[in-house]
Order: C-alpha cells, then structure tokens, then sequence
C-alpha cells in the first residue's frame, strides 16, 4: 500500500471509529509501527487529525463543541461497544444494593436497561425512550417534568433540576459527550450539564457510560471532573490507565 493510500485508509477509519491506536493501525494497514507514526505525523501536520498519547483521533469539527447528532442517530453508532457497556453496568445493579437509581436519557445509558434482572428498582430519568424498557423490565419509573429537547428527547430545565434534586439516589448513570484529562466530563448543553452535576451530587455513586469515541474530545460545557465518577467503558485508552476509577466493561 502506498503511502497517500496508506493515509486516505486511515482518514476513512478514524471517520468509522473517531480514535484509534498505533497498535490497531500496524493491525489495519499492514505497516511497521514507524511507518504509521509517520504517517500519523503527516496528518497532524496537514491539520486533518489529532495526535494523541498512543495513536490519533479525528480532528474535531468546531460545531460539535456545540451541537449533537440526533437519537435515532446516535443509536447506530458504537452500537456493539454500547451493547458491552450497558452489559457491564446492568450486571453491577443486579449484583448491588442499589435501589433509588437514576438513569440519564441517551443511548449508551439506554444499552443498560435490557440486561437489567431485578424488579424492584426504583428508576428516575429524564430520557423520554427509557420509560417503557424500564416498565417492561418491572422497575417502578418517574419521568422527570420540563422540557423536551428535540434532537435527544431528553427532559432538561429548571422544573427538572428542581425535581431531581429532592430526591436522594443510591446511583446515578449517566451520559457524555466528550472527556479529556484537564477539563472532565464534558456536553455541549448547559441544560443537560447542570441537571447531570445534579445528579451527580445526588447520587451516593455516579457510573458514566462512555464509549472509545467521548475520550480525548472537547466539549462547551464541564459537569465533573474524572475522580467524581466511575467511568464505565471498553477499552481503556493508555493515558486513562492510571485513573483507578476508569473501569474496562467485563
């Protein structure tokens, strides 16, 4: 493979995956690991990716500090990665004393409800699609009140806050958009982000559902640091490997 082929194929599978490893790269493309670092090197220095510890990213579109992509849409992507999550953190409630739960709307946290095996959870949420997985799996479900965000069908505002906040949660799994080392947990909603530090401070433990495409992004708005939360995900890039608290789905 030459190398401009070499560099398109790379381009086309971080647009797939949005990061991927040195290791992963040496896996696809056939090449020696210098090879691919320098080519790694050559699409950072053309501004088309991003370099980070181990590999690269895709260099991130200005609008998605600020906007994202519709349900329908977001349920497509990662969908087995997700799947391994939700698996993961499910088996964690089946297997804990945690009853009053709160379940963030989104899809990595909606990957969760299938693999729940306990009828007596006490579930609030503000994701419009969780209402009825939940009652189907037997929990006992509060809708918070407020508004509806078209593109993500979640319930934010002041009546949501407020609501929220009376009640006192064994756990808290939630969502993000984006996570680096210096600013946390990250979304682009100021709506979203102050009713998750609600939950957050809720909560007596906080799980964040987070597939390999939130690390290593930006996003406008930080609701938590890295050592508030369990974060939840499934493959733990290298530079989170010293984070005890960054957990691989199992």
């Amino acid at each position: 493979m030459f190398a401009n082929e070499r560099q398109s194929s790379i381009l086309k599978w971080l647009n797939d995956r949005r990061q991927l490893s040195v290791k992963e790269l040496v896996r696809l493309t056939h090449a020696s690991p210098a090879t691919v670092r320098r080519d790694l090197d050559y699409l950072a220095e053309a501004g088309k990716i991003i370099r980070v510890h181990g590999g690269a990213s895709l260099k991130q579109d200005a609008t998605s500090l600020f906007s994202e992509n519709e349900f329908e849409q977001k349920v497509q992507e990662f969908s087995s990665e997700k799947q391994r999550i939700g698996r993961a953190i499910a088996q964690l409630i089946n297997e804990n004393d945690y009853n009053a739960i709160y379940f963030d709307a989104g899809t990595s946290v909606l990957a969760v409800i299938p693999y729940l095996d306990r009828t007596d959870l006490f579930v609030i949420t503000n994701g419009l699609h969780h209402v009825f997985p939940l009652i189907s799996k037997g929990a006992h479900v509060i809708l918070l009140g407020g508004t509806v965000k078209p593109t993500t069908q979640a319930v934010v505002g002041p009546q949501a806050i407020s609501q929220l906040s009376h009640y006192n949660l064994d756990l808290s799994v939630i969502g993000v958009n984006a996570i680096d080392e210096e600013n946390g947990l990250m979304t682009p909603d100021v709506n979203e982000a102050e009713l998750k530090r609600v939950a957050i401070t809720q909560a007596e433990r906080t799980i964040v559902a987070a597939d390999h495409s939130k690390f290593n992004q930006r996003s406008l708005h930080s609701f938590a640091s890295l050592p508030e939360v369990t974060i939840m995900t499934d493959d733990v890039l290298p530079e989170y490997k010293a984070f005890k608290n960054v957990k691989e789905a199992r």
